[in-house]
């Protein structure tokens, strides 16, 4: 059965609506968050509407969004990779809830995975198949129209159709000081590229999310080749993530 038909099905509503119960079960266990409970998990059920995403994941968004907040760090948020809207649209649902209204940035190519490179692992490249133009391949106006009703502020919402290193390049400067930085491109060139264009961005203080350095070895390549005395810290699975600080 084609993927994209079983994601508008009852059956994965269903299975959402599991995924969910069974993220809030582990919540409570662990306590986190504990007065924002029920709020965090109808958010994390919206960012499933599309495709899954572990609860840590969120979480990671969320106290990454509740540092800004409490440490007054100015910028805009951005993720490079957005793919469907998931991880973004729990952010916006996240800043609209935690009274912070961040601009909102998001990439990608909106036409499915580059090529991987001699820098990407054998398993990106088996990933990758013969034709990566069929990874991860969304459409530009359900990500948009996925993300304006969170309810987040329109004007605030810019997202960006193109390859990185062209977009970027043109968008850069538009986008200015960024608070959150969170890099989602999978292989080694599209998670180096925008590190060189928007890394310089992120202010003392900011933070930058890095989707897949326990995953994909290009990915991690990439960020140890820029990033250099940072402390990069554990989120779940694949997940890393540290704040900057001046070296």
């Amino acid at each position: 059965m084609n993927k994209s038909f079983l994601k508008q099905t009852f059956l994965y509503g269903l299975l959402s609506d599991y995924r969910a119960w069974k993220a809030g079960n582990a919540l409570r266990l662990i306590n986190v968050y504990p007065l924002e409970l029920a709020e965090i998990i109808k958010d994390y059920r919206y960012s499933i509407t599309k495709d899954y995403r572990t609860v840590m994941q969120v979480l990671n968004i969320e106290s990454c969004i509740k540092h800004v907040k409490d440490n007054n760090i100015d910028g805009a948020f951005v993720e490079t990779g957005t793919w469907t809207g998931g991880a973004s649209a729990y952010a916006l649902l996240s800043m609209k809830r935690n009274n912070i209204c961040l601009t909102y940035w998001g990439f990608d190519s909106f036409e499915g995975m580059p090529d991987p490179t001699s820098d990407d692992d054998s398993q990106s490249i088996s990933w990758a198949g013969d034709d990566p133009r069929k990874l991860n391949n969304a459409d530009r106006e359900a990500c948009y129209t996925y993300l304006s009703e969170t309810g987040y502020e329109v004007s605030k919402i810019n997202l960006i159709k193109g390859w990185f290193d062209e977009s970027l390049v043109m968008h850069k400067s538009k986008v200015g000081p960024i608070a959150i930085l969170r890099l989602d491109g999978d292989f080694y060139e599209s998670t180096k590229v925008p590190l060189l264009e928007l890394y310089p961005q992120v202010v003392n203080g900011g933070i930058v999310i890095i989707d897949d350095y326990g995953t994909f070895e290009g990915c991690k390549k990439a960020i140890d080749e820029i990033v250099l005395g940072q402390d990069i810290l554990y989120a779940e699975n694949g997940v890393r993530y540290f704040v900057k600080k001046s070296n």
